[in-house]
């Protein structure tokens, strides 16, 4: 055996459901529902199954009439097959294949799934022998799932030095450490000794945790994330200082501004006016919160490496793990690399065409208002507030100005200098970047940077100066998305497994129910507990520990589907040994964990 098979077998990658064999159990009529329900509810809400040797018909092929498949046992397993052959009808429905013993007729009906609305269809059982409706395929579905490497598509954008077998059933480290820092980063408290003067509530929104160094004389702004108490959502807020709302008109670009949604547009949510929990009147903006987003003048000048995070513990800046090579180069002077300076202008192009198209002007084009999440995607801050300090009913000249003001964020990008775009030194940078740029990236900057003869100039009109670079960006959003996808994937089967372990094991070894303090020691339960056994607590003819994961998932999900197939269940003393199917075991749990829900009472909190 080679090793890629033996790294198979160890992650349970082998565990094929073998096809569906004509000498099936007589008792695959008492088999359950495919789906257990506690997969698809919560602990709580589990709801009575009608009785397992009483069939009816279901609008989802994973009836309680489905015959279950036959697995090919590991070899560490000591289940045995039963092998007792009867006569078996069969019969298409939906595409799907049906099995049914000859001395139990079958249902009258079937549900079926309806194609137009998803509604159950019922019609009478059509033979295996009929004619295949159009557009519909017969297949024979397993009856369970194992856990699964990633799709062709998906494998051909790996490296090929990530070992496929060893990640092919948890989430890869580098999304994982980017999603945990993320949620650090929403999860951080401001410490009371650090921050003694923010307030412990604004509205409904607590927590607050500043964002940016607070300077209490003469700042104008402040930014924090805080937690609303309607939802539990984490959000971003933006404090105008002493500004007080004597208008409702003054409000009014504002609710155009909520209604604009725009993936690369920092997404405005609220308006709080005349808020008085900081001792002032204050007006709170409440955005979304994307967090650990720096921006674009953190990212490529800054000094110092970071997010702008403030650390709610110490109340020092948290640095990001994802922009230090950038930032590094930036020290240097040299300009950002062209196809990531592209991808900023397919981003902030599709922002402002948002912003414009909506009868809006961003006013917000700057290096410090331009956010970068994650790795390179690019968010429109502030939306709003220049609305509401400065109003100005002209919005096509507004409009121009964030054009100019996009040229001017460009140049500095390209140059390495924040300062490039001043009036001494555009000549100068243009030539810079004619040297080290292609010819179009010259022409949209000089195009941005110059006035139009007519007056009037669109962001659309770039367009054309991007040219095929654009589909370059779509193919690396689609890439990520199968990434994301793929790494969804590998979590998918984790849940339900972590449900089914969740109903063993607030079965096995309950001090007592219904003050029954051998409850869990008696009758279907300790099947359960033996099982348990089964599983976890094999050990090896020297009395090692036996611990293959490609035996735990397989026994899981043969659990879960209720199989036929029967296992040897033996007590830890030795005097009593079991043969029962899945399926057997599958009912046990059930009715154990629907013992314990019907009864189950709400324990108040401490």
């Amino acid at each position: 055996m080679d090793s890629d098979m033996m790294e198979d077998h160890r992650w349970g990658r082998s565990l094929r459901p073998a096809p569906v064999s004509p000498n099936i159990s007589a008792e695959i009529e008492q088999v359950p529902s495919f789906i257990p329900q506690f997969a698809q509810l919560g602990l709580g809400d589990m709801q009575q199954p009608p009785p397992p040797s009483k069939q009816s018909g279901s609008h989802s092929p994973f009836s309680s009439h489905r015959v279950p498949p036959t697995f090919i046992p590991s070899s560490a397993s000591s289940s045995t097959n039963h092998t007792e052959a009867i006569p078996l009808y069969q019969e298409n429905h939906g595409g799907t294949t049906y099995f049914y013993p000859h001395q139990q007729p079958p249902p009258a009906s079937i549900a079926t799934p309806d194609s137009n609305g998803g509604n159950p269809r019922v019609g009478p059982p059509t033979s295996i022998h009929d004619e295949v409706p159009e557009n519909h395929t017969v297949v024979n579905t397993n009856g369970s799932f194992s856990y699964q490497g990633p799709v062709p598509h998906i494998g051909k954008f790996r490296p090929k030095s990530v070992a496929g077998n060893s990640m092919a059933q948890f989430v890869s480290p580098d999304v994982k450490m980017e999603l945990v820092h993320r949620q650090l980063a929403m999860e951080a408290r401001a410490d009371p000794h650090v921050y003694p003067d923010l307030p412990q509530q604004v509205e409904h929104l607590n927590h607050l945790v500043p964002l940016e160094q607070i300077n209490q004389h003469h700042a104008t702004q402040s930014v924090f994330k805080a937690i609303s108490v309607r939802d539990g959502v984490t959000y971003c807020i933006r404090r105008l200082h002493g500004f007080r709302i004597s208008s409702p008109k003054q409000l009014q670009p504002l609710e155009t501004w909520k209604k604009l949604s725009n993936v690369n547009v920092v997404q405005l949510r609220e308006v709080i006016a005349n808020c008085k929990a900081f001792g002032d009147s204050s007006v709170i903006l409440v955005y979304d919160y994307h967090p650990l987003a720096d921006s674009l003048k953190t990212r490529h000048f800054g000094r110092m490496l970071g997010s702008g995070f403030i650390d709610g513990i110490t109340g020092a800046k948290m640095s990001s793990q994802l922009s230090g090579h950038v930032s590094t180069q930036m020290q240097q002077g040299a300009g950002v690399v062209e196809w990531l300076l592209w991808s900023y202008v397919i981003q902030l192009s599709s922002a402002l065409r948002a912003v414009h198209a909506n009868g809006l002007a961003s006013r917000c084009v700057d290096l410090s208002k331009i956010l970068v999440h994650g790795k390179s995607k690019v968010l429109l801050s502030c939306g709003g507030v220049a609305d509401l300090l400065v109003p100005d009913s002209q919005v096509q000249q507004l409009q121009m100005e964030d054009l100019h003001a996009l040229g001017r964020v460009l140049l500095a990008l390209a140059t390495g200098n924040a300062f490039s775009a001043r009036r001494d030194l555009v000549q100068q940078s243009m030539t810079y970047v004619s040297n080290h740029y292609s010819s179009d990236m010259k022409n949209l900057i000089s195009f941005l940077l110059s006035s139009s003869p007519s007056g009037r100039k669109s962001i659309n009109e770039i367009m054309p100066m991007i040219g095929a670079r654009f589909y370059s960006q779509l193919e690396t959003a689609q890439m990520r998305n199968d990434m994301l996808e793929n790494e969804l994937s590998k979590e998918l089967e984790n849940g339900r497994l972590f449900r089914i372990l969740a109903k063993i094991n607030t079965i096995v070894e309950r001090p007592e129910h219904n003050l029954d303090p051998s409850w869990s020691e008696t009758g279907d339960r300790f099947l359960i507990k033996l099982f348990r056994d089964y599983v976890f607590h094999q050990v090896t003819e020297s009395g090692k520990p036996w611990m293959d994961m490609a035996h735990i998932v397989q026994c899981l999900n043969k659990l879960d589907a209720g199989v036929s197939e029967k296992v040897q269940l033996v007590s830890r003393d030795g005097n009593n040994l079991i043969v029962v199917s899945y399926g057997d075991l599958r009912r046990c749990l059930e009715a154990a964990f629907r013992e314990l829900s019907t009864t189950a009472s709400v324990v108040p909190r401490h």
